[in-house]
């Protein structure tokens, strides 16, 4: 009579002793015949313990392998770049998961490539930088101050090393402009503006609106100064309203030259802080106020820029009597000035604004800031623009 294999379930011979498929010793004929009687149970029984012992051995193997990954894992800060922790990695085993750890996005891949590391101070950067350029790694020098040959020589060096580098290629044309290479200064120009440098559009647009070293177009020149005012660059913002107040290359606008006047006057610059100090003590496109308009001058004083005080002092004529009055308070105020108030920009007050200029005693905030002005609706007085005809793109 056949019997079954108790280790395997095969059907063996009665005589045999060791099952032919497994090897394995066989049971007892006695109990042979009990098994027969229900092949069914042992034989699923057997079978499904294989089964059992490698779902035991997986689950040991799994433990083996998640404490591997904590001893190679970095420390906790580190280990947040990876996609999981231990216990997420040793479930994903469990369930059948591939084990893969996708690392979290660097920084460049979030927000872009890292841009290289800017240049270091240059010999060009402290010969040529323009105090309002954005991009400037040093103080930077006035247009008076600016020594062209020496700022050319260094400049063309620092632009061989560092072509890509826009304040050098600004700074380059800077140079060249004062030592009155306009053509040169135009190309160097160009290429800066092209590529969004705000010093680089003004420089252009002065170049477009004077016809220096290129054909002179207004439109041209508004194009690009409307560009770096868009920047929020002073100097654009002050040369734009020039513009609208003068009707070259957009509509003449006298509210609106007001307006981008204001922009650069709230970023202490103090050229567009005396002239909208003009507009206010006169009432061009805004709503006359002699005493935001004295406000307005002493603030451009008190940024210590020595031109403002010659601009100032240049013509008395531009100034009503009103407004020097309101002026001449404030200044004894300041303690600055201790003569009369009677409305004259005589020596003394002249040797007061000098005084308080060369002070250094500017802050920010004692800078005045320009109200809101309402929109001139009385006739415009003839607009006077003398203060701003030394302004150029680099001063």
């Amino acid at each position: 009579m056949a019997k079954f294999c108790p280790n395997c379930g095969s059907s063996v011979k009665a005589k045999d002793r060791y099952c032919n498929e497994c090897g394995g010793a066989l049971e007892s004929t006695s109990a042979s015949k009990s098994r027969a009687k229900s092949p069914t149970t042992p034989i699923l029984k057997t079978r499904l313990r294989p089964a059992t012992v490698w779902v035991a051995g997986s689950v040991v193997a799994v433990a083996l392998i998640a404490t591997a990954v904590l001893l190679f894992l970095p420390s906790r800060d580190a280990g947040d770049d990876l996609g999981g922790t231990a216990e997420q990695i040793t479930t994903g085993l469990e369930n059948g998961q591939k084990a893969t750890t996708s690392p979290k996005p660097t920084s460049s891949q979030d927000a872009g490539e890292k841009q290289p590391t800017a240049p270091p101070v240059h010999a060009c950067d402290r010969l040529a930088a323009d105090p309002w350029d954005a991009q400037k790694v040093a103080d930077g020098v006035e247009w008076e101050a600016l020594n062209a040959h020496e700022a050319i020589q260094a400049c063309r060096e620092a632009t061989a090393a560092h072509p890509q580098t826009l304040r050098f290629v600004f700074q380059v044309g800077r140079a060249l402009a004062k030592n009155g290479e306009h053509q040169e200064a135009a190309k160097w120009f160009s290429k800066a503006a092209d590529q969004s440098h705000a010093g680089g559009q003004v420089g252009l647009a002065v170049l477009y609106g004077d016809g220096n070293g290129v054909e002179q177009s207004w439109a041209e020149a508004a194009k690009w100064v409307r560009k770096a005012a868009d920047q929020d660059h002073p100097e654009g913002q002050t040369l734009l309203a020039v513009l609208y107040a003068q009707g070259n290359g957009v509509e003449k606008n006298i509210s609106e030259s007001a307006n981008w006047l204001r922009k650069a006057a709230d970023q202490n610059y103090p050229h567009a802080m005396l002239e909208l100090a003009n507009y206010y003590q006169a009432g061009m496109g805004v709503e006359r106020n002699e005493k935001a308009a004295a406000e307005l001058a002493l603030g451009a004083v008190k940024t210590g820029d020595d031109r403002v005080v010659k601009l100032l002092t240049r013509n008395p004529s531009t100034w009503r009597p009103s407004f020097l009055r309101q002026l001449q308070e404030l200044m004894k105020q300041e303690g600055v000035y201790d003569g009369p108030i009677d409305g004259r920009l005589g020596p003394r007050m002249k040797r007061a604004l000098e005084a308080l200029a060369k002070s250094g005693r500017a802050s920010p905030s004692s800078s005045a800031s320009a109200p809101t002005a309402s929109p001139q609706t009385s006739a415009e007085p003839e607009l006077n623009l003398d203060n701003l005809g030394d302004l150029g793109t680099l001063d």
